[in-house]
């Protein structure tokens, strides 16, 4: 008897693991600018970024994303515009390049590491009480990112 393979598996090379990391970055950076013009986002994308976000701790790099690289679509669709030399959207390659960057320079500060993991596990504590997209989780979230990022 011989295991059958998923249609879709979840790619195992460090290199697509890299590349999905990078769309769920731009996703994000798609989604505040989609926000921000239309007040609304695609639940999917959103629930999926905001699952990643609350659980720091997934069961395997497949459960970041939900199990699914379509979750990561528009992340992905990004990125597939911005190598292919294809018209991407300016302010969403903008977010996205600052957020990397803001990224890099939050993994450099071990303090600010502590203070956003001590944080978060309180916002996981909510989330596992109301529902990680919950009202309250998300304005907690919000909280965090402006109080620890405000210029």
């Amino acid at each position: 008897m011989t295991s059958t393979t998923p249609i879709h598996r979840a790619p195992d090379s460090p290199a697509a693991r890299q590349t999905l990391a990078l769309a769920g970055v731009f996703q994000a950076a798609s989604l505040v600018d989609e926000l921000a013009r239309t007040g609304q986002v695609d639940q999917r994308a959103w629930d999926t970024l905001i699952n990643a976000t609350v659980d720091t701790n997934p069961e395997s790099f497949e459960a970041i994303y939900g199990g699914h690289p379509n979750n990561l679509r528009r992340g992905l669709d990004t990125l597939e515009a911005l190598s292919g030399r294809q018209q991407a959207n300016p302010v969403v390659l903008r977010y996205g390049f600052t957020l990397l960057l803001l990224m890099n320079k939050v993994r450099t500060d071990n303090q600010m590491m502590d203070q956003l993991g001590q944080k978060l596990s309180r916002i996981q504590g909510q989330a596992e009480h109301f529902g990680n997209t919950h009202e309250n989780v998300i304005a907690s979230l919000g909280r965090l990112i402006r109080k620890r990022f405000q210029r």
